[in-house]
């Protein structure tokens, strides 16, 4: 079926394209060729001027910036949504102040308990001293 077409094709002479139509051609041809610049001083509005290469820059890639936007729309919604009573675990935290004085008097009344009738052990930390590393080394002689 196809070689009878190109069979018929070939017997067929090309015509000459009219001289007329070929200027037309090609003088389109020509100005689709030389690329239009557009810069952002020839236009009166400067701000219509940056939407537009804007919309140059963020053409290709509508579906990312577009899934960009709704994630962010998404997470201010959540964050908004929040109880507006809730604290935030900066300022419901105790300064470290009051958690010494707490800790302080939780030793005193420690020492209560134990029925010892000196507080000032109780005020004062115990310094504890490392344990002497010389043993280590004669057990690693020994053995």
């Amino acid at each position: 079926m196809n070689d009878d077409f190109e069979k018929r094709l070939q017997q067929v002479t090309p015509r000459q394209v009219p001289s007329g139509w070929r200027q037309e051609i090609l003088a389109a041809a020509k100005q689709a060729e030389t690329p239009r610049e557009t810069s952002v001083l020839a236009r009166p509005n400067w701000l219509a001027a940056l939407m537009d290469q804007l919309a140059v820059l963020l053409r290709p890639q509508r579906a990312a910036w577009a899934a960009l936007a709704t994630l962010w729309i998404v997470i201010m919604l959540l964050n908004r949504s929040g109880d507006s009573d809730a604290t935030t675990a900066m300022t419901a935290s105790i300064p470290a102040a009051q958690a010494r004085m707490a800790l302080q008097q939780k030793q005193f009344l420690m020492v209560e308990l134990a029925g010892h009738t000196d507080l000032r052990a109780a005020a004062q930390p115990q310094a504890v001293s490392p344990g002497p590393r010389s043993q280590r080394r004669e057990g690693a002689a020994a053995a």
